[in-house]
This record gives structure tokens, sequence and C-alpha cells, in this order.
């Protein structure tokens, strides 16, 4: 295999022409190669089948039919049987002794890929049907283990499974029904499961001829058949809500506790933790059932369904505990030591989005782990979620336009928020519970941001919904848009790696942090006259600056010390960019919450308000000078 060392002889693969042609590549790659940013972008793998070197001179790489010359190669000398790995990255890098990449990449829905010689003559055309992850493709069929460095082994696969299809779709009903499940591949066997688990044909029930569903059910299915790729999993989530509305504390199939309470705030008992599933009678009573079930319908629904013990297993090791009684999984100030990392928490799930106005119904499969920083305390019985979208679970992005005040339709990751200190559940029956409780809203945080993006800033967009866990209704939720390099490109244009993102407690969470460092080296040098001003604007967005801090200050934002997002677009295709711009996040504590001190210094440079790497450390570095009087 040959990355970019022209000189590199490596292991050779069977000579089928005089040609250089592609033997394998990949359009759903699994970890295995990395290129020089420590990405794994697709890749394709080519070779001199010949009997005699020959040069790439001339020979180009193309995803269209149409534009055979798409990609130029580097003229490169292949000895016969040489391999040379081409990135399909659309990075678009052809540096002579550096890795090559091209200015596409591979559609795993399966689409056209040539390599041309220098006539126009494709040496290789494949119109290559989809890609599964961590599978390979070549000219007979798919490869369960790549080898992108060696001769390629057998065929392993010669087709794929088609996709299942039910024949009533996921909502809410309030009658029986019987439920067919049935793929297209002839002489394919399905198989269902109902609490949750991943199927497969050793954990899954053979399907025959229908299902009866006449209760809430979830149900998941997969198609296999011997020597052709299973099909993914599909989930469909049925809904009766006259039965969720009486929902127990006992449902069949769940724990009756979450681990153990060991909270390192509001309350320890090192007990196990009650689990606490049941709909409150007292809801019921003082509104109705018609009324309740009215509200579980005013608002969209996602249903997240996963393998129960992902959820609930109580070992404290990440690679069989479940994430509910181990969310101090991680590191961080409000994690546990020896218990590894939040990425190590990670558990693979599927996700269906009910009822949204833009997309009323759709399911993909993602990763979940617990968010948050104190809603992770085991005593806070409803805790927050974060959805990531990665290839290994099938949906490299999140599709839909999900959002009422955005037209944004692809994301990387979501916020499941729960509420926290603004929820009904939130702990202690002396000081701050009592009182925080007394003020509940569930409008505080969606109006920081509401009012941000009303104020003519960008700001995460939110929407109300109802979370479901395996079929268990779980309480009125927050769907937030996680602001990170994706989010900005998203929002603003460009690549992902044009950006530079920073959360509180100074963490960078993408790109670089030089342009922070270099925007909080002027504004503590002070800044005194016009070249001041110029300078820290090159760094700083000051109309967004200004709105952030005048809000922030009206709103009294009592942990806004520890809840903030920037970012800043530092490159572009110009070299151009713009200043760091501020987020409002996690607003659950301003507008008047019983909690926190929040009485602010405006005038003074004493630490009360000057945090360290903070916004409110900028504002106070210029207070009094002339410069940051104008805007």
């Amino acid at each position: 295999m040959r990355f970019f060392h022209p000189f590199l002889i490596l292991p050779l693969c069977i000579p089928l022409q005089s040609a250089i042609e592609i033997t394998e590549f990949s359009a759903n790659p699994a970890e295995n190669i990395a290129d020089s940013d420590g990405d794994f972008p697709d890749w394709i793998e080519l070779c001199n089948t010949g009997a005699a070197t020959e040069s790439t001179a001339g020979y180009t790489l193309s995803d269209d039919a149409d534009d055979p010359g798409k990609w130029p190669l580097l003229p490169i000398d292949l000895a016969a049987g040489e391999f040379l790995i081409v990135f399909a990255s659309q990075k678009n890098r052809r540096v002579a002794g550096e890795e090559l990449h091209t200015n596409f990449s591979l559609s795993t829905n399966g689409e056209h890929l040539g390599l041309y010689d220098s006539t126009g003559t494709a040496t290789s055309k494949y119109k290559f049907p989809p890609q599964f992850f961590g599978i390979s493709y070549g000219s007979e069929g798919y490869f369960a283990t790549p080898t992108p460095d060696a001769e390629n082994g057998g065929i392993d696969f010669t087709d794929y499974v088609r996709d299942t299809k039910f024949s009533i779709d996921r909502g809410f009903y309030d009658a029986p029904f019987s439920l067919e499940i049935t793929t297209s591949t002839p002489g394919a066997e399905i198989y269902y499961t109902t609490d949750g688990t991943e199927p497969s044909p050793a954990t899954g029930t053979l399907f025959s001829t229908s299902i009866s569903i006449t209760t809430t059910t979830v149900v998941r299915a997969i198609a296999t058949k011997a020597d052709l790729i299973s099909s993914n999993v599909d989930s469909q989530s049925y809904f009766f809500l006259a039965d969720v509305i009486n929902q127990t504390n006992s449902p069949d199939g769940f724990p009756a506790t979450w681990g153990i309470d060991n909270s390192t705030n509001n309350g320890a008992t090192n007990l196990p933790r009650p689990a606490d599933y049941e709909m409150d009678p007292r809801v019921i009573t003082k509104f109705g059932e018609g009324e309740a079930i009215a509200a579980l319908r005013r608002h969209p629904t996602i249903s997240v369904v996963m393998t129960p013990n992902d959820l609930w297993n109580e070992s404290i090791n990440s690679s069989d505990g479940g994430i509910y009684p181990n969310p101090y999984g991680g590191t961080g100030s409000q994690f546990r030591t020896n218990m590894g990392e939040p990425r190590e928490w990670e558990r693979p799930c599927s996700v269906e989005f009910i009822g949204f106005e833009k997309v009323p119904s759709k399911k993909v499969n993602a990763g979940i782990r617990i968010a948050g920083n104190f809603a992770r305390h085991p005593n806070r019985y409803k805790h927050h979620f974060r959805l990531t979208s990665r290839r290994d679970y099938g949906d490299s992005k999140f599709k839909g336009e999900l959002f009422s005040r955005t037209d944004v339709d692809t994301f990387d990751d979501f916020i499941l928020r729960g509420g926290n200190s603004e929820s009904w559940t939130f702990p202690g029956a002396t000081g701050n519970g009592p009182r925080t409780r007394s003020t509940v809203q569930y409008i505080r945080d969606q109006y920081y941001k509401d009012a941000q993006i009303d104020m003519g800033n960008l700001s995460a967009s939110q929407e109300y919904f109802h979370l479901y866990l395996n079929g268990v209704y779980w309480g009125l939720y927050t769907l937030i848009e996680r602001v990170d390099a994706h989010f900005l490109s998203q929002h603003l244009g460009g690549e992902e790696e044009d950006f530079d993102v920073i959360k509180q407690a100074n963490v960078l969470s993408d790109g670089s942090r030089d342009d922070w460092e270099a925007m909080y080296a002027i504004s503590r040098a002070g800044v005194s006259d016009n070249a001041g001003y110029a300078a820290i604007q090159k760094y700083l967005d000051l109309d967004n600056f200004i709105d952030y801090m005048v809000f922030n200050f009206w709103a009294g934002t009592v942990d806004w010390r520890n809840n903030w997002r920037a970012g800043r677009r530092s490159r572009n295709a110009d070299g151009l960019g713009f200043g760091y711009q501020f987020y409002n996040w996690d607003g659950e504590r301003g507008l008047g919450d019983q909690g926190g001190n929040r009485t602010y210094t405006y005038n003074n440079t004493t630490t009360a308000r000057s945090w360290f790497y903070h916004p409110n450390e900028i504002h106070h570095d210029q207070i009094g000078r002339a410069s940051c009087r104008e805007r």
C-alpha cells in the first residue's frame, strides 16, 4: 500500500490486465485507516495489475460518469502489483510526497465510481450498491474484512438483504391491530423483538404471519439470509395513550432500582435508588384523562429504543454497565474516577421522531449517553441525554428539519434536556429544592435562546417534545441543537474545520485555541486606543458581545459562570473569518430563579464577576475605556 511515499513497495494484488485499476474501496469505513488529520475518510485502493511499471500520469478519478476528469491523479510510478491509497474525503489535496485526497466523497447509498486513463477510457467503473459500515467493496461483491494494504481475499457477501417494511407506521393508536413485516429479498427470514433488544436469529422471534398489537409496543426487526449482508435494524413504536396515562411503577421488564444514590450533593443516601416510572395519578385526577391524552399529543414525540442491558445494567464497568444507573460515567467535575471516558458510556439505539411539523415520521440509528453536569447526579431522576450520529450506528448525520425556527436539516448531535433544576424532580427537601420546584416553568432556558435569536443573533434552536424509553413515558423534554463546529458550519456556511469552539471552563471543543488566546491577551492588556479597539475586533464580534452581555445582566443569569458557548470562524476560502460570538446556554437559573446570587457589579474589576476566561472578564477588562463606549 502507498499513501504518499513514492518509493514504498508493499504487498501485491493479483494482476488482471495491463492497467491501473480500482481493486477495492470503502464508502463506509470503520476506523482502520486514519489520515494525517486523524479522520477516517472513505478510501479507494488502486493497483497496477499489469506486469510492468506504469505511471498514474493522466489518470483521473470521478464519482460522476458525466465528468470523468473530476480529480486528476499526480504522476506516480507504480511497479507491477503495487498499491496506491487515495482518500475520498473532499479535502482535495494533490501535493507530491503527501497523502492524496479527492475533491469528492463516496455515497453510502451507492453511486458511480470510475478510474480513467489519459485517453478518457475507464480502466475501472462501478455502479456500486449501498455500502455498509466496516465492509469494503470490490469487483465481485462485499468484503467483510477490508484489506486496503494487501491482496483481496474471497468475496464474503454477494448482495444485501433489503430493508424490512412494516404494514403500520409508528404513531398513536386506540384500537388493537395486526402488524405485518416484510422484505423484498426472496428467502430471507425476519426476526423481531418487543422489549428493545436488538434482534438477531439468536435474540429475536422468527416472524411468521403477523403480530397482534394491543397496547403500547416497540417492535424492532431485522431480515437475514445466508451469504448476504443482513438488513439494518428497523424500529416502530406504537403508543396507546389511554394506557400511557395509567402507566404503573412496575412496567414489565423494567428494573425496580437504578443503581446507588451516591450523589455528591443534595443528600446522597448511598442506598439503591428506587426507580420511578408511574404516571403521577395527581395529574390525571386534577386535569382528567382527556386533557392528559391531549397534552401527550400537543407536542412531538421522540421514542428511544435500545437493548435493556445498555440502559439498566448496574455494573460500573463501561464495557457492560447501563447508562442510567451510571450517570457519572466519564471524566470531569461531575464524573467519578476510574469509570472510563464519556464515549465509552455511549450505547447504540434507534430514535424515532414522531409528529414534528416538518418531519412527521422518521427513524435513525444513533448513539446515546447521559449528558449534563449537575444533572448527572443520581438523585436527579430525569437525566439529560446526548444523541450522537456516527457511521458505526448506520446514520452518519441526522437528516430532517426538526426545528420550527430554522431550515437547517443536517445535524451531528442533539441534547435531550430534561429540565434538571427547572423540573418537578429537582431533589432536596430543604434549601433550593422546594424553592426551585415552586417556580418551575420549563421556559427559562428556551427563552434565553429564543431571545438571543430575536435580538438578531445566532443561538441553538429548541423544540418541546415527549420522550419515551423502550415504550415507557419519560416526561416532557426539549430537543436542543448542540453548539459545535458542525452547528456553526450549518448555520453560517463553510466547513467544520473552519471553526473554533470553546465552552465553559475554558474547554476547547473544536478547532484551535490560538485566536481565543490572542483575543484575551489583547483584552487583558487593556484596549485604550483606536488601534487596540481595531485589534480586538479581529477576534471578537462586538455587536454580538454587547447584546449577549446586556441580556445576561438583565436576565440575572445565576449559573452564568458554568454555562456559555463561544465560536469563531477563523478560516475560509479568502483567509478571512469573523470574531468570536457568544451563545446563551443553559439559562434555567435566570429570570427570577429562587436560588443563587443575582447581584451583579457593573463597574469594578474584582473577581466577583470577572471570571477567568469568561465573557464577563472581557467586559470588566474594558470598563471605563473610551474605545468600548462606542458601538
